[in-house]
């Protein structure tokens, strides 16, 4: 006597029917979650780098600036203001530490607005109030990013 062993056609096509119904509830709620995590990450890393600005003003014992574009969809972190004593990002003489463009996060994240001029960190980590507001290009989620006088950093999701 023989014995068969293995799949039978109908246990095969009744878990490839499985599979297909799974991706098929998966793959939409994964293509709208996706740039909502893109805009949270893109949110999150604004935060962090104005921290790590207030933590170099305080390190340095100077003044950092956090100059936004939103032109040009970037925001550029700065440690001198130049022989002009303007903090007016790249376009003028500041030194720029960094730059960061918003359109390197692939969801169509960007400013909606921002308030309050550049973001400027004393030497004793407070600053100025500046509100700024990021969502992506499909608008599911806005998240505002607000200074305190203190140089203390909120980030809200709207």
């Amino acid at each position: 006597m023989k014995k068969n062993s293995g799949f039978t056609l109908l246990e095969l096509a009744v878990v490839i029917a499985i599979i297909g119904i799974l991706s098929g509830i998966a793959i939409p709620n994964f293509i709208n979650w996706l740039p909502k995590y893109k805009l949270k990450n893109a949110a999150m890393d604004i935060r962090g780098n104005l921290n790590a600005t207030r933590l170099n003003a305080v390190k340095t014992n100077g003044s950092w600036a956090v100059i936004f574009d939103t032109a040009n969809n970037a925001y550029h972190i700065c440690s001198d203001s130049g022989d002009n004593s303007l903090w007016d990002g790249p376009s003028g003489d500041d030194t720029v530490e960094k730059t960061v463009n918003l359109s390197e996060y692939n969801a169509g994240v960007k400013f909606t607005s921002v308030s309050g001029g550049p973001l400027i960190f004393g030497n004793r980590g407070m600053t100025n109030v500046v509100v700024v507001n990021v969502t992506n290009s499909a608008m599911s989620a806005r998240y505002r990013i607000q200074t305190t006088l203190s140089g203390g950093i909120i980030m809200e999701k709207l």
